[in-house]
C-alpha cells in the first residue's frame, strides 16, 4: 500500500481489497499447521465411521439424490495442548470498562460474534459450524473487582460484588483458588457435542435470578423442570423479574409440544454495548440490556418477550439442529421463528398471531417482486448476504404455515404439529446425522408423515423466488344458481425478470403459481359455505354452486327502531321474534349509536333507499378469498361496500376484518367513514384491528366529505381530553386538553396512539396539513400529564413528536406544493429542554427529538447545522442517542475537514463497536442522500436531465440512463474538491483501514467509500500462474505422432533451413511447450512468438555433432542476407498463415476462423469467451473436477500460433469445451443449457464443412 516509511496510497484501494479477499480465503483452509512427531504412532480404532465434516455439496432438491456417505477408517484421537494467551485481542471478545466518559460503568466482558471468524479470534480450534466436540471450561476471575481493604476479613463487604463466570454447559463448582485467596475458579462442562461458534461466555459483578419453576406444569408432568437462570449488572436487579418472569411458561410450551428440552438448563446474561442485539450460544444467550425493562413499560415489554422466547427457541433449533449446508439456513431459522410465534400466539392470543402473520405476508408480496432470491439456493455454497437474510427471516417461517395448513388438510396429518418432534427427537437420539438438517430431509420427513407430495409446493415456495397476485372478480348466475368467480393470476417477480435469463437462472421466479385455495361465500341463510377452487393456470372461471333458494333478509343498523322492537317482543315470550334476535350477530354492536341524539352528534351516515334496494337484491352477504389463509400473496377482490361493511361486522376473524378495512380505505364514503369510526369504538374488535380502522379514517379526510374523517377523529379523540361546555361546537375550533394519563387500559392506549399518527396524516389538496391538526399536537406536548399514571409514557411521546414532524413537511412535490408558513422553531426553546432532560426507557424522547429535526432538515424547512447534533453525539451519552445524533450529522454537510477529521476519528478510536459500525455506514449511505436534498450543488449542475420517448424500449432505456446517472455521478464525487479531492479523506483513510485493530465492518465500509471517491489507481492485469497453462499443454502432445518430429529434426539441421522444413520446427516447439509458462496465450498470442527462436536453439543442441549445431542458431539472418533463392524461398512462409506450420490448409485455416468469428459473437458464447477463473467465476473445485479446461479464447490463440494440424482438431477442441461445461454444471443448468445452445449452433454445419 505504500513504500517503507511512507504514508498509504489511497488510490490501492482496489488492491487492498483484493488482499482482503485472498487472506479471508487463505483463513478457510488453516491458520496453524501441527506436525506429528514420527514416533507418535497413528493406530486405526478398528471402526468405520461416516465422514461428518464440512458438507461441500449443496442439499440437493426433492427429485435430486444426494451424495452418498463416504466410510471411512477410524483413528485413535491425539490429544494436543496449545498454549496460547491473548492481549488486547480485536475481535471475539467484548470489554466493556469504566472511563472518564462512562465513569459508572460495571465492568465486565464477554465473548461475542464481532466477526464471522470471531470464535478463532479467543481460542484455536476448527472454526466451523459443523465441527463439534464436547468441552470443559475453567476460569480463574479475581473473587471482588474491588481490592479488600484487609485481606484476614474473610466476610464479605456490602460493597464488594463478587465477580461470576456464566458459560455455555452446565455449571460443575465453584472452588477458591488454592496459592491466591482473592481468586475464584468456576468449572463448566458442556458434555453435548456442540460447535465452538456455540460457545460463549460472560464475566463480571452480576446479579443472578432464578427463574421460578411453574407449579401447574410440574403437577401435570411429574417430572423436574429445566433450571433458567437470568443475570444482570448491578443496578437492574428490580427490572430482571420483570423481564424474564415469562420465559417459564415458554420453556413449559416448547416441551411440551416439541419435545424435551436438548441440554441441562438455560441462562440469560444481559450485558452492555452488545454489537449485535442477541447471541446465542448451547445453553447460553447473551443479550443487551436494553431489552430490560420496569412494570410500568408497556411498548417494551411486548419487544422484550418476542426476542427473549426466540432466544429459548433457538436452542432446539439453531443450536442442537444446525443446518447441513449454509442454503438450508432458512429451515433452521424458519423453525426457530416458526415455534417462536407459536407460543406467541398462546401469551398474546390467536388474533394477535394472525393479525401479525397478514402484516407479514403483505410484507413479503411488497419486498419479493423480483430483487430478493429464492429462501432455498442449493447451488449457492456461502452463507446469505446480510441485505437478503432479514428477507429470509421474514418469509421463512411464513412458507412453514402454508406448508402446516397443506400437510392439515391431507386427512390423515395434524399438520407440522407431527412432524416437529419427530425432527427434535431425531437429534436428540442421535439418528440425524451430526444433528444437521437439510430441506430434503424435512421435506421426506413431511411426505412420510403426511403422505402429501410436495415437490411442486418446494419449487414454488422454496426453491423459487416471486409472490403471486390475484384478481379476482364474482358474479351471481340465477339460470345456473351459481356464482362465477374469474381468477387472474401473476407474479410480479417473473415480470420484472421477463427476457433477463441470466436473472432467471440465478433467482429461479415462478411464472405462475399452482395449488388450492378456499373461498367462503356467506349465503343469504347466514350460513358460510367452503369451496375449493383448484388453480392450474393464469386465468380461469369458476361456477361455484350455490346452496340458499331465497333471498336473504338485510341486517343493518339503520332500523335500530325495528330491532328494539323485537328486542321487546322476544323479552315478551315472541318465539319467532326471539329467533330473529338470535340471527341478529350483535358481538360488534355499538350501543350509543342507538340513540338518534348520538347518531346526529357523531355524523352518522345511513344507507340511502337506492342502496337498501340494491343489498336486498344481493343473493349473497359476502365473500372471503382465500379464507384458509394458505397463499403468500397479495389478491384483489371486487364487491360492493356493503358486502365490505357486512364483513367487517360480522365476520370474527381479524384476517377478514382487516381485508374488509383496507378495501373500504379504497372507497371514501360517509358511510365508510361511520363504518371505520363504529370499528374504533366497539371494544370487542381486537385492538390492532381499531388501530387500523383509525388510520383508514385518513382516506376519507377529504374535502368532498367536508373532511367528515378528520372530525371522526377528533370525537374520537376528544374521549381522551376535557368535554367541552358546549356539545355543538365545532371540533375544528376546539382546542383538546388531553386528561391525566391512565394507560390502565393497555388497549386503549394503542388505540391512542393511532388517533394522533392519523390525525398528523391528514393533508389538503397541496400536501400542506390544516392549522388546526398542528394546533392540536402542540397541545398534546403541552399539557401530557403522566403525574398518576402507573405506565411510563415515553413511547407515547415519541409518537406525538414523530407525528408532529409528519404534520409540518408537506407530501406534494416541491412543484406542486406551496411555500410552507414560517410557523417552525429553529431553536428549542426551555419546553423542549426539559422535555428532553427527563428521564425515560432508553432516552426514546432525546431520540424523538432528533429525529424531529432531522425531518424538518430534510425538508428544508430549518437549516441543517452540525451544532444541533454535536453536543449529543459525543461520548458519555447513551448510544442509541448518540447513534441517532451520528445520522442527523450526516444529513448536514459532514464532508467539511473539521467534521471529518471527528467522523474518523470515531470510526478508529470509539470505544463502542456498535457507534463506529454506524458512522462508517452512514457514511456511505449519506452521500445518496445528500445528493437527493441538494446539498452537493455541483452534481446538480452538472448531471443533465434525460428524456424518454414511449417507443415499446422504456424499460432498457430507463436502466441504461440509471447506470449511465450512476457513472456520471460517481465522476462528479471524485472531481468535487469537497468529497473526491478532501485531503482529510486521502490523509486519514487508507491508515484507518489499514489498522491491525479496526473492526471489519469499519474497515469494508471505507473500501466501498473509497470506491465512491477516490479512483483507483490503473493496474497490469494479474497473471494466473496456477492451472491455465495445462491447458495447450495437454491437448497438444497427442495431436503430431512423435515419429515425425525425430525424424524431421535432423533434415532441419542437414539443409539449414529450406522453406519445405519449416513446419517440422513448431513440432519441437510443440513437444517442448510442457516445460514454459504460457498462460498468458490467450490474451496477448503474440507472447508465445519469441520463446521460438530459443525453442529452436535447443532442439538443435541436441545433436552430438558440434558443427552443424552453431550455424543453425544465426541462420535465419544468414537467410535473409545471403542468396536471392533462400531470401524468395524464406519470404513465402511469412506471407503464409500461421496454422501452415503445423500442417493445416489455407482453406481450413479460413473455416475455422470463420467459425470462430461466428461463435464469439452468438448469443450463448458470453460464459465461454476467457478461462474458467475459480474465484471470479465461484468455481472453487474446478480444476479437480476438469483436468482439461478449454474455451473459445485458447482456441483462437492456439489457431493463430499454429497448433492445430487441421480442422478436425479445432473440432476437437471445441467438442472438449462443451464435454467440461456439461460434466462440471448440473443438468438444466443455465450454463448446461447454454453449452448446448451453442454446440446445436456449432453442427449447423451451414458455414464449415466438418466432414471429410
Amino acid at each position: 500500500m505504500g513504500g517503507a516509511g511512507e504514508a498509504p496510497d489511497c488510490h490501492k484501494h482496489a488492491e487492498l481489497k483484493r488482499r482482503l479477499y485472498s487472506a479471508m480465503q487463505e483463513c478457510d483452509e488453516g491458520e496453524l499447521s501441527i506436525a506429528l512427531p514420527r514416533e507418535l504412532p497413528v493406530r486405526t480404532s478398528g471402526a468405520s465411521s461416516v465422514v461428518n465434516g464440512i458438507v461441500y455439496e449443496a442439499t440437493p432438491e426433492p427429485q435430486t439424490p444426494g451424495p452418498a456417505s463416504q466410510a471411512t477408517a477410524e483413528f485413535a484421537p491425539i490429544v494436543v495442548n496449545i498454549a496460547y494467551s491473548l492481549r488486547n485481542p480485536v475481535d471475539g471478545f467484548e470489554f466493556v470498562v469504566p472511563n472518564d466518559a462512562y465513569p459508572y460503568r460495571v465492568p465486565h466482558a464477554y465473548t461475542t460474534p464481532s466477526s464471522p471468524d470471531s470464535a478463532r479470534c479467543w481460542v484455536p480450534c476448527l472454526d466451523n459450524l459443523w465441527e463439534k466436540c464436547t468441552w470443559e471450561f475453567e476460569f480463574v476471575v479475581p473473587r471482588y473487582l474491588e481490592e479488600r481493604v484487609s485481606s484476614d476479613d474473610d466476610d464479605e463487604s456490602p460493597d464488594c460484588i463478587p465477580t461470576v463466570v456464566v458459560c455455555s454447559g452446565e455449571f460443575v463448582e465453584q472452588v477458591a483458588h488454592p496459592y491466591n485467596s482473592n481468586k475464584t475458579i468456576f468449572v463448566f462442562s458442556q458434555t453435548t457435542l456442540t460447535s465452538v461458534q456455540h460457545i460463549a461466555f460472560a464475566a463480571g459483578p452480576f446479579h443472578l435470578f432464578q427463574i421460578p419453576n411453574d407449579s401447574a406444569s410440574e403437577d401435570a408432568s411429574g417430572s423436574s423442570q429445566t433450571p433458567m437462570y437470568a443475570f444482570c449488572l448491578p443496578g437492574l436487579e428490580s427490572q430482571l423479574a420483570n423481564s424474564t418472569s415469562f420465559l417459564r411458561s415458554a420453556m413449559s410450551f416448547y416441551s411440551s409440544e416439541f419435545g424435551s428440552y436438548p441440554f441441562g438448563s438455560f441462562k440469560l446474561v444481559f450485558v452492555d454495548e452488545m454489537p449485535t442485539p442477541r447471541f446465542d450460544s448451547a445453553t447460553l444467550s447473551l443479550v443487551s440490556s436494553d431489552l430490560l425493562h420496569g412494570e410500568d413499560a408497556i411498548d417494551q415489554a411486548i419487544e422484550t418477550r418476542h426476542s427473549l422466547s426466540h432466544a429459548l427457541a433457538c436452542q432446539w433449533s439453531g443450536i442442537n439442529i444446525i443446518p447441513k449446508t449454509w442454503s438450508d439456513l432458512w429451515l433452521i431459522n424458519g423453525l426457530s421463528l416458526y415455534i417462536n410465534g407459536l407460543f406467541l400466539r398462546k401469551l398474546f392470543g390467536n388474533n394477535d398471531y394472525r393479525f401479525k402473520l397478514k402484516k407479514d405476508m403483505q410484507r413479503v408480496t411488497e419486498w419479493d417482486i423480483g430483487a430478493m432470491p429464492p429462501i432455498c439456493q442449493p447451488q449457492i455454497l456461502d452463507p446469505p448476504d446480510a441485505a437478503t437474510l432479514p428477507f429470509i427471516h421474514l418469509k421463512s417461517p411464513l412458507v412453514l404455515h402454508i406448508l402446516d395448513r397443506k400437510l392439515g388438510k391431507s386427512g390423515t396429518s395434524l399438520g407440522l404439529s407431527r412432524v416437529l418432534p419427530k425432527v427434535f427427537l431425531s437429534a436428540i437420539s442421535g439418528e440425524l446425522q451430526n444433528n444437521a438438517l437439510s430441506t430434503h430431509t424435512f421435506l421426506r420427513t413431511c411426505r412420510k408423515v403426511s403422505g402429501v407430495d410436495l415437490r411442486t409446493f418446494a419449487e414454488q415456495w422454496i426453491y423459487g423466488s416471486g409472490c403471486p397476485s390475484f384478481g379476482f372478480s364474482a358474479s351471481f348466475n340465477r339460470k345456473k344458481m351459481a356464482v362465477e368467480i374469474t381468477m387472474r393470476q401473476d407474479c410480479p417477480a417473473y415480470t420484472a425478470m421477463e427476457g433477463n435469463e441470466i436473472s432467471k437462472a440465478l433467482f429461479k421466479p415462478v411464472q405462475f403459481f399452482e395449488g388450492q385455495m378456499t373461498i367462503r361465500i356467506h349465503e343469504a341463510d347466514g350460513t358460510p359455505y367452503e369451496h375449493v377452487l383448484d388453480i392450474r393456470s393464469p386465468f380461469k372461471r369458476y361456477e361455484v354452486p350455490f346452496n340458499t333458494k331465497y333471498k336473504r333478509v338485510r341486517r343493518n343498523t339503520k332500523r335500530y327502531l325495528a330491532r328494539q322492537a323485537a328486542a321487546q317482543a322476544a323479552a315478551e315470550g315472541d318465539v319467532e321474534a326471539a329467533e330473529a334476535m338470535g340471527m341478529i350477530d350483535m358481538g360488534f354492536g355499538l350501543e350509543i349509536w342507538e340513540k338518534e341524539e348520538e347518531r346526529e352528534i357523531w355524523k352518522v351516515a345511513d344507507w340511502t333507499e337506492e342502496d337498501e334496494a340494491t343489498m336486498s337484491g344481493a343473493t349473497y352477504e359476502w365473500i372471503r378469498i382465500d379464507a384458509d389463509f394458505e397463499w403468500i400473496a397479495s389478491s384483489k377482490f371486487e364487491q360492493p361496500d356493503f358486502m365490505w361493511v357486512s364483513q367487517l361486522q360480522r365476520d370474527r376473524d381479524v384476517v377478514a376484518q382487516l381485508e374488509a378495512i383496507d378495501a373500504l380505505a379504497e372507497k371514501p364514503t360517509a358511510i365508510v367513514s361511520s363504518t371505520l369510526t363504529k370499528a374504533v369504538l366497539v371494544t370487542n374488535y381486537y385492538y390492532r384491528v381499531r388501530c387500523e380502522a383509525a388510520l383508514a379514517l385518513v382516506q376519507v379526510a377529504i374535502r368532498r366529505l367536508d373532511f367528515l374523517g378528520l372530525f371522526h377523529l377528533f370525537k374520537l379523540f376528544l374521549r381522551y381530553c376535557y368535554e367541552p361546555e358546549d356539545p355543538a361546537q365545532d371540533l375544528f375550533a376546539h382546542k383538546y386538553v388531553p386528561k391525566p394519563n391512565d394507560f390502565s387500559d393497555l388497549p386503549e392506549y394503542f388505540v391512542r396512539k393511532s388517533l394522533i399518527t392519523a390525525i398528523s396524516q391528514v393533508r389538503f389538496e397541496n400536501g400542506n396539513t390544516p392549522s388546526v391538526v398542528r394546533q392540536f399536537l402542540i397541545d398534546q406536548l403541552r399539557y401530557n400529564d403522566n403525574t398518576a399514571n402507573p405506565y411510563s409514557d415515553g413511547y407515547y411521546i415519541c409518537t406525538i413528536i414523530a407525528a408532529a414532524s409528519f404534520a409540518i413537511v408537506s407530501t406534494a412535490p416541491p412543484e406542486r406544493g406551496e411555500l410552507a408558513p414560517a410557523e417552525t422553531r429553529v431553536e428549542p426553546n426551555q419546553e423542549d429542554l426539559e422535555l428532553i432532560k427527563q428521564t425515560r426507557i432508553e432516552n426514546v424522547v432525546t431520540t424523538a427529538a432528533l429525529e424531529f429535526y432531522m425531518a424538518l432538515g430534510v425538508a428544508n424547512l430549518v437549516p441543517n447545522h452540525p451544532k444541533t447534533f454535536f453536543p449529543l453525539a459525543r461520548l458519555g451519552n447513551y448510544s442509541q442517542v448518540r447513534i441517532a445524533a451520528f445520522d442527523g450529522l450526516f444529513l448536514t454537510k459532514w464532508y467539511a475537514p473539521q467534521i471529518m477529521r471527528y467522523v474518523f476519528a470515531v470510526m478508529a478510536n470509539d470505544p463502542s463497536r456498535a457507534v463506529r459500525r454506524h458512522v462508517a455506514k452512514s457514511a456511505c449511505y449519506s452521500l445518496a442522500i445528500l445528493a437527493q436534498m441538494g446539498e452537493m450543488k455541483a452534481a446538480i449542475k452538472e448531471s443533465e436531465s434525460l428524456l424518454i420517448e414511449e417507443d415499446g424500449n422504456g424499460n432498457e432505456k430507463v436502466k441504461e440512463s440509471k447506470k449511465s446517472e450512476l457513472d456520471s455521478w460517481l465522476k462528479i464525487l471524485r472531481k468535487d474538491r469537497e468529497l473526491g479531492k478532501n485531503e482529510v479523506i486521502r490523509e486519514f483513510l487508507m491508515p484507518i483501514v489499514l489498522l491491525p485493530d479496526a473492526d471489519h465492518e469499519v474497515r469494508w465500509c471505507l473500501l466501498k467509500l473509497a470506491d465512491l471517491l477516490i479512483r483507483p489507481v490503473e493496474e497490469a492485469p494479474p497473471t494466473v500462474k496456477i492451472h491455465i497453462p495445462s491447458t495447450p499443454i495437454i491437448e497438444t502432445p497427442p495431436q503430431p505422432p512423435p515419429v515425425k518430429a525425430v525424424v524431421k529434426a535432423p533434415r532441419l539441421v542437414k539443409t539449414g533451413g529450406p522453406p519445405t522444413k519449416v513446419p517440422p520446427a513448431p513440432s519441437t516447439t510443440k513437444l517442448k511447450l510442457p516445460g514454459t509458462p504460457t498462460i498468458s496465450s490467450p490474451r496477448n498470442p503474440s507472447i508465445h512468438i519469441t520463446p521460438e527462436p530459443v525453442k529452436r536453439g535447443v532442439s538443435f543442441a541436441a545433436p552430438p555433432a558440434p558443427a552443424p549445431s552453431a550455424p543453425p542458431v544465426p541462420a535465419p539472418k544468414a537467410n535473409k542476407a545471403k542468396p536471392s533463392k533462400p531470401a524468395a524461398t524464406s519470404s513465402k512462409p511469412v506471407s503464409m498463415p500461421k496454422p501452415q506450420t503445423a500442417g493445416m490448409s489455407v482453406q481450413d485455416y479460413k473455416a475455422c476462423k470463420s467459425a470462430l468469428k461466428k461463435l464469439k459473437t452468438n448469443k450463448h458464447a458470453a460464459l465461454f469467451l476467457q478461462p474458467v477463473d475459480p474465484i471470479r467465476d465461484h468455481a472453487p473445485n474446478y480444476f479437480d473436477v476438469i483436468k482439461d479446461p478449454m474455451d473459445l479464447s485458447t482456441m483462437s490463440a492456439k489457431l493463430e500460433e499454429g497448433l492445430y494440424k487441421d480442422r478436425f482438431a479445432f473440432q476437437a477442441d471445441f467438442k472438449l469445451m462443451v464435454a467440461n461445461a456439461k460434466l462440471y454444471n448440473m443438468i438444466d443448468s443455465y450454463v448446461h443449457n447454454e453449452a448446448i445452445a451453442l454446440e446445436t449452433f456449432f453442427e449447423k454445419r451451414e458455414y464449415l464443412p466438418w466432414s471429410s
